[in-house]
């Protein structure tokens, strides 16, 4: 199983998040990606905006107190649905959650230490949920933290070494998913990464990525394919059998083993219809013995 899970350090301007986009813009406003996908923006003030790419349209949501914005940070926490900011000062209240779905904010706790650094940069780190802020303070502190919404802590990690440039950047690399679970959706689509959150559309698709011992996991639905296990051994498991529905279109056998498959391949939880051949409309099986 190959993934990628890395924080980078960057010394520039800007802090890319990769999903769509988050950017720290310094001295202007904090703006980053948020729930309901909407991008996030607050300024010093702590006026509160979300912008809609997909209509090209903003709107005015609820405002949070006196924020330092202008010198701070932010990422989207996908677990927790929450955008997290965290200002630059060091007094209580410049760390904090917003919540587009209920349009509420929540003062969170501080980072440790007692140095108001101007150069924060923050990123998700989604395989370990936690928030990554490196902090460059001239004559005070130069490190890496992590903090974890769910228990409301910080962890101080390790010191930086010292920066060719005070204006850094940190963004996280997304592993990409791997199984051993895939998921397949009516609703989803075969350009996914067959993720619980970003399903397949297909089963065939699932079954064509997946390796001995995975599983495919179907949701109810109606799937009109006819599909192949190609030699692979692995679970294909409908959500509900009256309500998981693979139809064959009347353009061969439904379901095919023909390459070997053993006992631990298995298919189970669906409703198999409209096939049609002369052997094995509904399931052709052939020197294998799943």
């Amino acid at each position: 199983m190959n993934t990628i899970s890395k924080v980078v350090l960057r010394t520039n301007y800007l802090c890319p998040y990769i999903g769509r986009w988050i950017i720290s813009l310094f001295f202007f406003q904090v703006i980053l990606y948020g729930s309901g996908d909407r991008t996030i923006i607050i300024d010093h003030n702590g006026t509160t905006y979300a912008y809609d790419y997909n209509t090209n349209t903003y709107e005015t949501k609820t405002s949070t107190s006196t924020y330092h914005g202008d010198s701070g940070s932010g990422a989207y926490d996908r677990e927790s649905g929450k955008s997290i900011f965290v200002g630059w000062s060091a007094s209580e209240g410049q760390v904090r959650a917003y919540d587009y779905s209920t349009d509420t904010w929540e003062i969170l706790t501080n980072r440790p230490g007692t140095s108001s650094s101007m150069w924060l940069s923050v990123a998700y780190d989604s395989e370990s949920d936690r928030i990554i802020l490196a902090e460059y303070y001239w004559g005070g502190d130069q490190r890496i933290l992590s903090y974890d919404y769910n228990t409301d802590t910080w962890e101080e990690k390790l010191d930086l070494p010292v920066l060719g440039n005070q204006w850094g950047a940190v963004t996280y690399i997304v592993p990409s998913y791997s199984g051993p679970t895939w998921h397949v959706s009516a609703d989803g689509s075969d350009d996914n990464d067959g993720s619980e959150e970003n399903p397949f559309a297909t089963i065939q698709h699932g079954i064509d990525l997946s390796s001995d011992g995975d599983t495919v996991l179907v949701a109810s639905g109606t799937y009109v394919e006819n599909i192949n296990y190609n030699g692979k051994n692995i679970v294909v498991q409908g959500e509900d059998r009256e309500t998981t529905i693979i139809d064959g279109n009347q353009s061969g056998s439904v379901v095919t083993f023909e390459n070997g498959e053993d006992s631990t391949a298995v298919l189970s939880g669906f409703t198999i219809t409209n096939g049609s051949t002369n052997y094995g409309g509904g399931i052709y099986l052939t020197i294998s013995s799943p």
